[in-house]
């Protein structure tokens, strides 16, 4: 069988229905303009010859045509994509009015347009435009051109406009497939941008602190807007100016830090403040207007976007970013900043709630911290009775939360307006620091904190030096100290010390953490002491017991006095007539003449009446140990001394003693019974602390002691 012949015509024909399909094909998998040519052109070539192809499209904005894509082997300086022609300079115009192709065969001799000479002195000698319609309405053109005479027909207008129709729909379908790129990249940058407002929202929440807040929301920012210095201005309305509230980024300055100030006239701060509106400045080198704008063109900055903190319709700072690089913000960012700056502001003016609530769980969590440190101080309070074992026992505690080098306790006497170093803690001992020494309210700022019953804390004791004391401490290596009062029930009793090797040591954390353990040992101190006095009264009470037994009862009458002489009548009125007053009394009397009667008669009718008479044989007591009888002796005082000793006149305190044979004591114990006698004190055997006494002394001897004087 004879295979059948095709004309040219039909082959020609076929081939150009083939190369609609591939165009057809080629619409479907390409979908960026320049792609789009570039495999429709492929597929043109096959058919209808040329040596340049594009496609405009109308842009209805500015009544002008772009080029969308050119394709081609024949390159130009003029026509590329995004040249835009007026109307009156091409005849593309022609086309997109009336919808219909235009042929030129003989451009040389055709030509009626600016671009149509531009094409013959590029060597075009034909062309063929053709309109791209969609649903009737024209949105572009498809041209073809050629440096063949007469290379377009009418069959390759007809066949082209197919071509064009196809190319419509594609634009069409890709300005749709535009369209919903440009809404899944909106919808991926709005999703970008919540996240990033999300983590912003996270940032404000865990960083309620400006610099930190800052910090997290310039990490956040640098994903989506670059920066190299951001930074937060808050209003200060009291005074009219603005506050760097902080700053953040990679380029650094000598000049823009947190916590500066600067005024309306420095910067585009003051007009976005008051017009609420944001400012882009895309080169600083063209723009710059104010004294801030020439400061960041010295540190190399060159552009930035100034956005409004606005709540509840009120201005409270902005948010600026700046970069090195010129153009770099868009007004899309400062939009976008904008929504932004709308919730930097909200979190600006809720920081005071914030910092609250995270000053409060800080509170919280060092509240618990500090409970713990004083459960464990008042378990070290509870098992350590002395003040030497309570600073140790609490020191351990105490370095744990605060550093230092050497700790103190010290407590303060009314009496002699003194100081006393209750006990000491330091790795390096001193011949001036240590536990008994008494010093001087005008020696050390520990009258200061006494008196004013407010913590202290010095971070160079080298500048802040002002006390003698203050000098002993930098001889000592002490650089920097914290000294709290110790208050029990709104009164001070004295100090808690701590100071460090280190400058700066210590903060105002550490004065609220120092204050409640000072309150805890002010409160064992007082313990303390109620203790010691507790002790003292028990010993004196048991020494009373043993001494005086015989002396308690409710009432001493004269009874126990018998006679009605006139020399004993004489005497009871003296005695009736001395008992009332506070007077030191001395009765002469021989042996047995009932000198103990009168004594008791004595105290019986004074106001030392409830408390005890205590009795003295001075004349019973070793002259070794009369002093230790009369004035106690503390541990350790001479051999034997195991225990502290409680003397008579501190067992007589607040009653009488009545000392017997008074001159049969030694002559150096009576210079100390002057003292007690003049100055109501006294010091114990073995001690530097005097004990202040208050006892009513009646003495008795049988000597005649003005004969004893005078012989």
């Amino acid at each position: 069988m004879q295979r059948p012949q095709f004309s040219s015509k039909v082959l020609a024909s076929a081939e150009r229905y083939r190369t609609l399909l591939e165009i057809n094909n080629a619409i479907i998998t390409n979908l960026t303009q320049q792609a789009l040519l570039h495999a429709i052109s492929e597929a043109l070539h096959r058919v209808i010859p040329f040596d340049r192809c594009a496609i405009t499209l109308y842009q209805p904005g500015n009544d002008t045509f772009r080029f969308l894509a050119v394709e081609g082997d024949l390159r130009s300086d003029y026509f590329r994509a995004g040249l835009e022609d007026g109307r009156n300079e091409t005849c593309v115009a022609w086309v997109y009015d009336h919808q219909r192709p235009l042929l030129r065969r003989n451009l040389e001799k055709e030509r009626q347009y600016a671009n149509e000479h531009r094409l013959a002195s590029e060597g075009i000698q034909s062309l063929c435009v053709l309109p791209l319609a969609f649903q009737g309405k024209c949105i572009g053109t498809l041209s073809l051109v050629s440096r063949e005479r007469d290379r377009y027909s009418n069959e390759d207008a007809a066949f082209l406009q197919e071509v064009a129709n196809q190319v419509a729909l594609a634009i069409a379908n890709m300005k749709s497939y535009q369209e919903i790129a440009a809404l899944n990249s909106k919808v991926e940058l709005t999703a970008e941008r919540y996240r990033t407002l999300l983590e912003i929202n996270n940032a404000i929440i865990t960083n309620l602190n400006q610099e930190a807040l800052l910090h997290a929301i310039s990490e956040a920012l640098l994903r989506v807007i670059p920066f190299d210095r951001a930074a937060f201005t808050l209003h200060v309305p009291e005074r009219d100016l603005f506050r760097f509230l902080a700053i953040e980024g990679i380029a650094a300055s000598s000049h823009f830090r947190a916590g500066l100030e600067f005024g309306r006239e420095e910067s585009i701060t003051s007009w976005v403040f008051d017009h609420q509106t944001a400012a882009v400045r895309h080169d600083l080198q063209k723009e710059q207007q104010y004294p801030n704008d020439r400061r960041l063109i010295a540190e190399g900055l060159n552009s930035y976007c100034v956005v409004p903190l606005i709540i509840g319709g009120k201005s409270i700072g902005t948010l600026n970013l700046a970069s090195k690089k010129t153009n770099q913000y868009c007004d899309a960012d400062a939009d976008f900043l904008c929504e932004l700056g709308n919730q930097v502001a909200l979190a600006v003016s809720n920081m005071t709630s914030y910092e609250e609530i995270a000053a409060l769980n800080t509170r919280v969590e060092r509240t618990a911290e500090r409970y713990r440190t004083l459960l464990e101080i008042n378990n070290s309070i509870i098992t350590n009775l002395t003040p030497e074992s309570l600073l140790r026992s609490v020191s351990g505690i105490l370095r744990r939360v605060v550093p230092y080098s050497g700790a103190a306790l010290t407590i303060y006497n009314p009496n002699t307006q003194t100081f006393r170093y209750l006990a000491m803690e330091s790795s390096t001992p001193s011949d001036h620091f240590r536990a008994g020494l008494e010093f001087d309210r005008k020696d050390t700022i520990s009258a200061w904190v006494f008196d004013h019953q407010r913590a202290v804390t010095r971070g160079d004791l080298e500048k802040e030096q002002r006390y003698p004391n203050d000098g002993l401490l930098l001889a000592k290596g002490v650089h920097s100290d914290c000294i709290v009062p110790l208050i029990v029930g709104g009164k001070s009793i004295g100090t808690l010390n701590v100071g460090s090797t280190e400058k700066n040591q210590y903060s105002e954390a550490n004065l609220d953490v120092l204050q409640g353990i000072a309150n805890q040992i002010a409160l064992a101190v007082a313990n303390m002491q109620s203790y010691e006095e507790i002790v003292a009264l028990k010993a004196r009470l048991e020494n009373e017991n043993v001494y005086l037994q015989e002396e308690i009862r409710t009432d001493h009458n004269f009874e126990e006095i018998t006679g009605n002489s006139p020399a004993l009548l004489a005497v009871l009125r003296k005695v009736e007539q001395v008992a009332p007053t506070d007077s030191t009394v001395l009765i002469y009397g021989e042996t047995g003449t009932g000198k103990e009667l009168i004594a008791r008669a004595i105290h019986d009718r004074s106001a030392r009446k409830n408390r005890p008479l205590l009795k003295v044989n001075c004349s019973a007591i070793s002259a070794g140990l009369v002093e230790s009888e009369l004035f106690g002796h503390v541990k350790g005082a001479f051999t034997g001394a195991l225990e502290r000793h409680i003397g008579r006149f501190e067992l007589a305190d607040g009653g009488t003693i009545f000392l017997d044979e008074i001159g049969e004591l030694p002559l150096g114990t009576q210079v100390k019974l002057l003292r007690v006698l003049q100055e109501r004190e006294f010091e114990p055997v073995g001690s530097n602390r005097p004990v202040h006494v208050d006892v009513r002394i009646i003495a008795a001897t049988n000597r005649n002691l003005q004969d004893s004087i005078r012989t």
